[in-house]
């Protein structure tokens, strides 16, 4: 069936089959976008009550909208053959994973959470799977688990007497793969959402043992099991297994359905309390979600502020060993939307959020805090502090002291090996309007505007001014001159030389400074194109912090020319650090792209702008993934927006014209042309951006001549040379020779790399 259409979806290649039917990845030719098909086998669809059955629990599990649930897009037929559009997954599934064997116990915790709150989604709707199992559980490549299957066994509930249920039943009316089965099901009796906790603890089992639950060989010896025996204990397979772990598995695969889990959540919740070393010793972990505060000042001017606020918190929490903290961008999301903190909680998966408020009138400050938990909504702690703006610092370390104390006589055990509370909160200053002014400045350069940048760089400078021995500002300043040099606002010379002398500075005052080592990599990287000084810069950053996620982001770029595995892992892992980043999944996308890995790179970019469909990156990414495939008028639309919502600048016009000459608007990109080239007298346009306009248009010398200019001038954004937009001149003998020139001393792993993208 490959190549043929159905509907509006052109099938590419079949990627699976079973009883349940085949599966095709195939393209949506409206959405421009890449789906997977499953063809549900005809004779399934034979009895009308059947199918109308699954029309139903199709229509309901489309309707489970869940990072751990496989999209249902829609369900169509044509002549006669159902099939399911679902969304399409790379990876492979736990059943792959776990045929060699038990796997690492934090990750089977982890996937087993991960399904667990999936299960919580779905039973809140009504839904039960009917068969949890490691073959409907799929790893995505970043290690996310994601369901499969929701809604199609009552097909095959409603076709008892099918030949075609094969590994999905075998036996009567007794729904389920057998191994998996719940004793209920394998007397045909009713189930419930217990049922699939049970099925959940026995694959929770099987990847913690390497054995299944009821090891048998044949399936009346497994049922037989099922119904009377124990199961053997995980730990006494595998002695690693902690007791609190053992305790949820046989909680889980209890015969009794009284005696189980009564919700998915309470299950979830304690393999997330579950904190397994990697030498086999656990204990309770606790979690936490900080919002950003709210700013009840008269005027609303303290955003700046409040945001502030939270953020030394969650950096502070962060040091605190046996506490899980959600990321800055993961709660950060609720900001503003007054959701519900039990709903907000849930979503994050953590057991407290803290919230508060701030009112500033001069130079007083009232804060108030409550730390809430989440399964029933008491405040667990309140207060409220009247202080000088003096005290800032005090009042943190206030804060997040309490809440450690808190959270250890309230919750039990944990958090454990707190630090004293005054050590908790480090001050970089000890200058309250330096820090201040630091927080103005960290609050415009977030929205990564051209005026604001400026308007940040005014805010770091004065806070230098008041403390000269302030490090986080220098490196605030470095993050602000890369963004100009980048987006070709100052020359590359300019930006480059202002950047490096921050940097270093930052080195000189505290290289225990995370940030000073990422400003470091970002000034190797983008203006002396040392690759290998920038991979170490960023690698040291992630030592010091592990959860630095602009770090993780910015590691992946050097390791475009080592080793892609180690770049797409890199940006996997930023995106499991902040996985409500727009910024982490639009930087995914462009690594992707860069690494002609379009389908991949055109998800994440979807996924950033789900996020946040503002976001300027992710808009302009996705334009040059569309403009590398079939969908250019898509690409061409999507440089249109990037440049309405930044204005006129160079970098935007570069792109749009590239955009224009690739879909044959030549007159625009001429027009696109004239524009910059008049521009050239008044401020600084990058060459690198009109051998954009002239590689849409296929004039390859002129374009040549451009990039080879780019490499006189040292542009920040050569490391992007691998990119399908240099297509056309990759095989020139003087594109060859730009290569050469680009980043001395690491000549032949680029042109190893390039030699890999023909």
């Amino acid at each position: 069936m490959d190549g043929k259409t159905v509907s509006h979806y052109r099938l590419l290649a079949q990627i699976g089959s079973g009883g349940m039917g085949v599966v095709y990845r195939a393209e949506d030719l409206k959405l421009g976008r890449q789906v997977a098909l499953k063809f549900l086998p005809r004779e399934m669809a034979t009895q009308p009550e059947a199918l109308d059955r699954f029309r139903r629990e199709a229509r309901a599990a489309s309707a489970l909208n869940h990072p751990h649930i496989c999209t249902i897009h829609e369900i169509d037929e044509v002549d006669g053959q159902h099939f399911i559009v679902m969304e399409l997954l790379e990876g492979a599934t736990l059943k792959d994973r776990i045929d060699g064997g038990a796997i690492d116990l934090i990750q089977a915790v982890e996937i087993a959470a991960q399904v667990a709150d999936a299960l919580d989604a779905a039973h809140r709707k009504g839904i039960i799977h009917r068969d949890i199992k490691p073959a409907n559980i799929f790893i995505a490549e970043r290690g996310t688990a994601k369901v499969l299957d929701f809604g199609i066994a009552k097909l095959a509930d409603a076709n008892p007497d099918s030949s075609l249920t094969g590994g999905l039943t075998q036996t009567g009316t007794s729904l389920g793969t057998v191994a998996y089965m719940s004793p209920e099901q394998a007397r045909g009796e009713e189930v419930d959402s217990r049922t699939d906790l049970f099925s959940l603890g026995a694959v929770l089992h099987e990847m913690t043992t390497g054995q299944p639950l009821f090891p048998g060989r044949t399936p009346a010896i497994v049922f037989a099991a099922i119904l009377n025996k124990d199961p053997v204990p995980a730990a006494s397979i595998n002695p690693k297994i902690p007791p609190p772990l053992q305790a949820i598995i046989q909680k889980a695969v209890a015969k009794g359905r009284a005696e189980r889990y009564g919700r998915a959540s309470e299950m979830r919740d304690e393999l997330r309390a579950v904190k397994t070393s990697s030498g086999g010793a656990t204990g309770e972990t606790r979690s936490i979600a900080v919002l950003p505060f709210s700013d009840m000042s008269a005027q609303r001017d303290q955003e700046y502020f409040c945001e502030g606020m939270a953020e030394e918190l969650i950096n502070a929490l962060t040091k605190v060993d046996g506490l899980r903290v959600a990321s800055r961008t993961s709660s950060f999301q609720f900001k503003g939307r007054n959701e519900d903190i039990r709903g907000i909680g849930e979503r994050l998966g953590v057991e407290c959020v803290l919230e508060g408020s701030v009112r500033k009138s001069g130079n007083t400050l009232r804060i108030t805090a409550q730390l809430v938990k989440v399964s029933d909504g008491y405040h667990l702690w309140s207060d409220r502090f009247d202080r000088e703006m003096e005290d800032i610092f005090a009042i943190q370390d206030e804060i997040a002291g309490t809440i450690v104390e808190t959270l250890r006589a309230t919750l039990g055990g944990g958090p454990r090996h707190a630090r004293p509370p005054e050590k908790l909160v480090k001050r970089y200053t000890d200058n309250v309007e330096a820090y201040n002014l630091y927080l103005q400045g960290r609050n415009f350069w977030s929205k990564r505007y051209i005026g604001l940048m400026w308007k940040s760089i005014e805010c770091f400078k004065k806070a230098i001014e008041l403390d000269d021995s302030y490090a986080l500002a220098y490196t605030g300043l470095v993050e602000a001159y890369y963004v100009l040099g980048m987006y070709g606002t100052l020359p590359p010379s300019e930006a480059g030389a202002v950047a490096k002398t921050y940097a270093d500075k930052a080195m000189t005052l505290d290289d225990r400074l995370p940030q000073a080592h990422y400003a470091q990599g970002l000034v190797k990287l983008y203006f002396d194109w040392d690759l290998h000084a920038a991979r170490a810069a960023f690698r040291q950053a992630l030592v010091l912090d592990p959860t630095y996620s602009d770090a993780q982001n910015w590691y992946a770029i050097p390791c475009l020319f080592f080793d892609e595995t180690e770049a797409i892992d890199s940006v996997s892992r930023a995106v499991e650090l902040e996985p409500y980043s727009a910024l982490a999944a639009a930087v995914s996308g462009f690594v992707l792209y860069i690494l002609h890995k379009n389908d991949r790179a055109l998800d994440f970019c979807n996924r950033a702008l789900e996020l946040d469909p503002d976001h300027l990156l992710a808009r302009w990414a996705r334009g040059l993934v569309h403009l590398s495939g079939p969908h250019k008028d898509a690409g061409v639309s999507d440089l249109e927006k990037a440049l309405a919502m930044i204005g006129r600048r160079s970098f935007f016009l570069g792109l749009l014209g590239y955009g224009y000459g690739t879909v044959g608007r030549t007159a625009d990109a001429g027009n696109i042309l004239a524009e910059l080239e008049g521009s050239r007298s008044t401020q600084y346009v990058s060459p690198l951006f009109l051998s954009w306009v002239y590689l849409g248009l296929g004039e390859r010398d002129v374009a040549l001549n451009n990039l080879e200019l780019a490499v006189k001038t040292r542009d920040p954004i050569m490391f992007a040379i691998g990119a399908p937009m240099y297509d056309l001149v990759r095989h020139e003998p003087r594109f060859k020779k730009i290569v050469d020139v680009f980043a001395p001393g690491s000549r032949p792993l680029i042109r190893s790399w390039l030699e890999r993208r023909r």
